[in-house]
């Protein structure tokens, strides 16, 4: 009875591929033409966003605290911030995006070296260049990870940030 907004195919650990879908706030497996319903208490205000990292996929929205699953069971990694949009690059997680007021939805974050589970006070950036206007996309280009914004491309190289570029 729910509308379905997106979907990931994912490998499950041991080579198992899978069909994650998701839509009014559920997160559900579906092998076979069977569905396994793996959450169904997520907002559904904001479209759920995605990344394979590790041998998990790792779900946000903005709203509600990310969880990772294996296509099995769901985990709560309250560690990570709630932003709006998810980019795995140079084996980390990164999260912009986060509904907090002022200046979050301009803010960049990202896990620890291939431990999307930590999250510290230094990995923060605020990519405010001109104003606190919101990240809207993130993107790999050349090598670059891309952070977009309305008037705005912010190119990171490594974990350092290399260019701005206003466009």
């Amino acid at each position: 009875g729910n509308a379905v907004q997106g979907g990931f195919d994912y490998q499950a650990p041991g080579g198992i591929r899978l069909e994650i879908i998701h839509g009014s706030g559920r997160v559900s497996k579906m092998s076979g033409g069977t569905e396994t319903v793996l959450e169904q208490f997520m907002s559904p205000v904001h479209h759920i966003q995605g990344q394979v990292f590790m041998g998990q996929l790792y779900l946000t929205n903005g709203d509600d605290v990310v969880r990772s699953t294996d296509g099995v069971t769901m985990s709560l990694i309250p560690q990570a911030p709630l932003g709006k949009l998810i980019k795995l690059y140079n084996d980390h997680l990164f999260i912009a995006n986060v509904p907090d007021g002022l200046n979050g939805p301009s803010k960049l974050y990202n896990s620890a070296l291939r431990d999307p589970t930590s999250w510290g006070a230094a990995n923060v950036y605020n990519l405010d260049t001109n104003n606190a206007e919101e990240i809207t996309a993130m993107f790999t280009l050349r090598g670059y990870l891309g952070v977009a914004k309305n008037d705005s491309i912010t190119f990171l190289l490594g974990n350092f940030f290399d260019a701005l570029s206003a466009q």
